[in-house]
């Protein structure tokens, strides 16, 4: 009898290594697709608050997101150099931008972290008018990348939008 409760505590004990042993990599996968929500979240906040900070007249597409990201100046890097960044609403064409270039990377560099997963945005600007004037401007922002070690083949997307009232700006 004792040959027969060892052996199966022993199945008991296997079992619940083995379904742990699974579990851990759909851990590792939800962590690191918390993490880039975050990180996509911070990148969202930072856009969307330097839009909302601009001049009403100046949110408008192909122009800069304020005149520091403006290509003009020189902005001083950790390593001691300079250089010239670059932020522009894109047209409103819905077309998907990449978030992995230069100026975007020195503009958030958490975006760093999702290099192997194809980070794009896109903008779209409508302006609300109101007997001919205008009211206010809708910014919003989505933002998509691929999953984390490629597990599955949606994307994962987040999106986020303010409205820009000309009297509050």
């Amino acid at each position: 009898m004792t040959l027969v409760e060892v052996v199966v505590a022993s199945v008991i004990l296997g079992a619940a290594v083995l379904l742990t042993m699974l579990v851990l990599p759909f851990n590792r996968i939800q962590t690191r697709k918390a993490m880039d929500r975050d990180i996509m979240l911070d990148f969202m906040h930072h856009y969307i608050e330097i839009a909302r900070a601009a001049p009403y007249n100046d949110i408008q597409t192909s122009r800069p997101i304020n005149t520091f990201y403006d290509g003009t100046r020189d902005i001083p890097l950790p390593d001691g150099t300079t250089t010239r960044v670059s932020v522009v609403f894109p047209p409103s064409d819905n077309q998907w931008r990449t978030l992995y270039e230069s100026n975007m990377l020195y503009f958030h560099p958490d975006l760093e972290w999702l290099a192997n997963r194809d980070p794009q945005y896109r903008v779209t600007i409508d302006t609300q008018n109101v007997s001919g004037r205008d009211r206010a401007r809708r910014v919003r922002l989505e933002t998509r990348w691929r999953p984390p070690l490629n597990r599955g083949n949606q994307w994962q997307t987040m999106d986020m939008e303010t409205v820009v009232y000309p009297e509050f700006n």
